[in-house]
């Protein structure tokens, strides 16, 4: 099950799991969470686009 079945409105009914209700204490680790691996794969890209520029501009300059 992903993060975005788990905040759909009809997931008890798609999936059999129960819905996360909103402000409650699973839904604030939900969202915890998402956040956390956002944070994660954000910080990945930046570095992975900066060893991307790094690599090109030894390239250009011989």
């Amino acid at each position: 099950m992903s993060l975005i079945d788990m905040f759909s409105l009809n997931v008890a009914e798609a999936t059999g799991y129960p819905r996360i209700i909103p402000n409650t204490k699973r839904w604030t680790e939900v969202r915890i969470l998402a956040e956390a691996i956002h944070l994660k794969v954000v910080r990945s890209v930046r570095l992975l686009v900066s060893a991307i520029a790094l690599v090109v501009d030894q390239l250009q300059y011989p």
